[in-house]
């Protein structure tokens, strides 16, 4: 006793020797929403993809920051001065 038949893997296998006819609703409204769901895909992923590089960004500078004030915190308490404890001449 064999399995069941093997299921065709896309829509091409599945008839194979009939053309699709470009003027049926239906396949006008398949190609349509694809095009459409697509535009959405595309447009999700660049929105994605600007989250991140802003997020990115944003860490950096964050990172940065701390980097500033652990830099000024040493110089501070090896008593060097620092650009907001230092004193200007001119004034």
């Amino acid at each position: 006793m064999s399995g069941p038949p093997p299921q065709p893997t896309s829509a091409d296998d599945q008839h194979p020797d009939e053309e699709y006819d470009e003027d049926d609703p239906y396949t006008q409204y398949s190609r349509e929403l694809y095009q459409y769901t697509l535009g959405l895909w595309a447009e999700s992923r660049r929105i994605a993809d600007e989250k991140a590089r802003v997020k990115a960004a944003a860490k950096k500078e964050e990172e940065e920051r701390k980097r500033r004030l652990l830099e000024a915190a040493d110089k501070a308490a090896k008593g060097e001065p620092t650009p907001s404890t230092s004193t200007s001449k001119g004034t």
